[in-house]
């Protein structure tokens, strides 16, 4: 299946579809993959330091791995 690619209008606050050969505008993209460690060892401590610094990168992209439920 081909998916249409959109863009973000942050004047309209919605997804748009881009339309063929046109960009985005955007010069870079910043994608941050990031282990959690589904662990229960220090658990609050770690995900607070994690959600600190995905926040402090402030990525276009986040993906994370070993994410549980809780």
């Amino acid at each position: 299946r081909v998916l249409e690619p959109h863009a973000f209008d942050l004047s309209a606050g919605a997804w748009r579809p881009v339309t063929s050969g046109a960009g985005t505008g955007a010069r870079s993209l910043r994608l941050v993959t990031f282990n959690i460690w589904f662990d229960p060892y220090h658990w609050e401590e770690r995900l607070d330091a994690a959600l600190g610094l995905i926040a402090t990168w402030r990525a276009d992209v986040v993906g994370l791995q070993e994410v549980t439920p809780r």
